[in-house]
């Protein structure tokens, strides 16, 4: 494979084809960074793998890079092919892609890089149809979107489940359905470990899957103890994969390992970069330590270099981020004030109120889970505000917000109030479900807990 010709995302010109590359592969499977290159470091070890694992079955791997990227990523000679991709002709840069075309056909397979797996699998295997393409993937991405606020229909979910089962991303959203729809945690924790059966071992999928289950869940240690030493040799094989290293920390920290996590956040300037996005998750996945004074320099140093990078789409985050040093750090309740002053004066109500605010702060796949404090604050300002009026919807959103706050018993209080005082849907009752179970967990795991203690003094 040389020079210029056609590819599924436009005109590219190869640049490195490894010795050993399959003369004339079956499959082409296309991974193209265009402006995402910060995924690949992600992704590289990953897909150097994948190659290797079907080189034999007649799959080529070629890795889409612009200019500049591809020419020093060719002259490393890596295991897959290197080509160099026109942005313009490929529809711009953006996100990561990944395409699967048939050798002779002038049509392709496309979907995010986490289902390439299944996809590469299923078309090797002569069943490519069993994955749904387009269809599971439509319906993944929706599903996804609805998630946080509960109104996902198990049927659907375990199709795409069933269709990509190697997608941590399907596997995340079982295990959330479970617990985030019906309250089920012995069901959230059957999918959990089903997950972890299938996708252990697999960079991609863990990674992804354990970014959701950990931003999904607060109640069981357990997960991130599990997670965590599946987590550290995917962190060994990407040690500059930003996503990567970020998962692994807030497992780290989620696991008590705080020695492993000084250590990490100590050298993720250097991985992270001036990206804005990456160093808002560095701030507030430093908050999920026990002890969140020991990392709030470096929390803090990660806003700064957000600030200085004069984006003013991040600001929203920026100061949700802030406040969760804030609220964490012990800072008085007028600094906390201030902060959230000028954050109306500055940034305003998301879409219109502070209920919109803090409800889409912790319902949206990309802030869920890492801002509840912050919305916390803007549901008890308006509390505050109208006391016993306030609205049986807001009630449940401030609910949401104590419980992602760690209140378990607050909430379950204010979901009940809030059932009582209008009527609301169902899923209104499941998370009153969820808040009552959650309380349940966490006193079984505490008596766990304390059971062991005396084994120990009785020793």
């Amino acid at each position: 494979m040389s020079g210029i010709g056609p590819s599924p995302l436009g005109a590219a010109r190869t640049l490195w084809t490894p010795p050993d590359h399959p003369v004339s592969p079956a499959w082409s499977a296309w991974f193209c960074y265009g402006d995402a290159r910060f995924d690949f470091r992600d992704h590289r070890s990953w897909i150097e793998d994948l190659g290797k694992r079907h080189r034999d079955a007649g799959l080529s791997v070629v890795v889409a890079l612009p200019k500049d990227a591809a020419r020093t990523l060719s002259a490393e000679q890596p295991a897959f092919v290197v080509a160099e991709l026109d942005l313009d002709d490929a529809g711009g840069a953006g996100a990561a892609r990944f395409c699967l075309q048939q050798k002779g056909s002038t049509e392709a397979i496309r979907c995010s890089v986490e289902r390439a797996r299944d996809r590469i699998e299923a078309a090797l295997a002569g069943d490519l149809m069993r994955t749904s393409p387009g269809e599971a993937d439509e319906l993944l991405d929706s599903l996804l979107s609805a998630i946080g606020d509960g109104v996902i229909a198990r049927d659907y979910v375990a199709h795409c489940v069933k269709a990509l089962p190697h997608s941590g991303e399907a596997r995340a959203l079982q295990m959330l359905e479970a617990w985030w729809k019906r309250g089920d945690y012995a069901g959230a924790r059957a999918a959990f470990d089903a997950a972890m059966q299938q996708i252990d071992g697999d960079a991609v999928a863990l990674v992804g899957f354990a970014d959701l289950a950990l931003r999904g869940d607060r109640i069981d240690d357990r997960i991130a103890k599990t997670l965590v030493v599946s987590l550290a040799q995917c962190a060994a094989a990407a040690p500059d994969g930003p996503a990567t290293q970020l998962v692994y920390l807030r497992a780290l920290l989620r696991a008590g390992q705080t020695r492993l996590a000084q250590r990490l956040v100590d050298r993720m300037p250097s991985v992270l970069g001036d990206d804005a996005e990456a160093n808002l998750r560095l701030a507030e996945t430093c908050m999920e330590a026990a002890d969140p004074l020991l990392f709030r320099a470096a929390a803090e140093a990660a806003i700064a270099r957000v600030a200085a990078s004069g984006r003013r789409e991040h600001d929203r985050h920026r100061f949700a981020a802030s406040y969760v040093i804030l609220a964490r750090c012990g800072a008085s309740a007028e600094q906390r004030s201030e902060l959230l002053a000028k954050y109306r004066e500055e940034v305003g109500d998301f879409r219109g109120s502070p209920n919109n605010d803090a409800w889409f702060l912790m319902t949206d796949l990309s802030s869920m889970g890492r801002y509840d404090v912050f919305a916390l604050a803007l549901m008890e300002e308006m509390a505050q505000r109208d006391g016993d009026a306030l609205d049986p919807a807001y009630r449940d959103t401030l609910a949401l917000a104590a419980f992602g706050s760690g209140q378990v018993e607050r909430a379950a209080q204010l979901q009940r109030i809030a059932l009582e005082q209008g009527r609301l849907g169902a899923g209104y009752a499941e998370r009153l479900a969820r808040y009552e179970e959650a309380l349940l967990l966490r006193a079984e795991i505490d008596a766990g807990r304390s059971k062991a203690r005396e084994d120990r003094s009785r020793r």
